[in-house]
């Protein structure tokens, strides 16, 4: 009896794994990836063109190892960088922190005083990132 019961769902398991099978064979067919036409890249591949482009990137890397590329002119400093990259944290900080402030008084009432300062803090600040940022620009027409 036992084994009578371990045959018919051995039976079922294989009727339907051949059916899956079957249905997975029909969707290949119906799918078939030899019916589409095959796209080509786009990037160059004569010889002559990619060793111009190899010597002018290796050029452009001796360039940059040399010291001879500088994005905003000699005058700009690492302390200056990190100074800006600084000042764009602590705005986008109390920026979040204004709209988390505004969400908890809106829902215990509008304070349109405090909602004023929080801008001109926020505005403060961005035109003090806008002047840093405009000072490198400026030292690199210096140069």
């Amino acid at each position: 009896m036992a084994s009578d019961h371990s045959q018919a769902s051995s039976s079922r398991q294989h009727s339907n794994a051949a059916t899956a099978n079957s249905s997975s064979i029909s969707l290949n067919k119906s799918y078939s990836f030899t019916s589409r036409p095959l796209k080509h890249h786009s990037f160059i591949s004569e010889v002559p063109d990619v060793r111009h482009m190899e010597r002018a990137l290796l050029g452009l890397l001796e360039d940059f190892h040399s010291g001879k590329l500088k994005a905003f002119g000699s005058g700009c400093t690492m302390e200056q960088m990190t100074s800006i990259r600084e000042q764009q944290e602590s705005l986008a900080k109390l920026h979040f922190d204004l709209g988390n402030e505004a969400s908890l008084s809106a829902n215990a009432g509008n304070n349109e005083a405090q909602s004023q300062n929080g801008m001109r803090k926020l505005v403060a600040k961005l035109e003090q990132l806008s002047f840093s940022i405009e000072k490198l620009h400026s030292s690199k027409v210096e140069q």
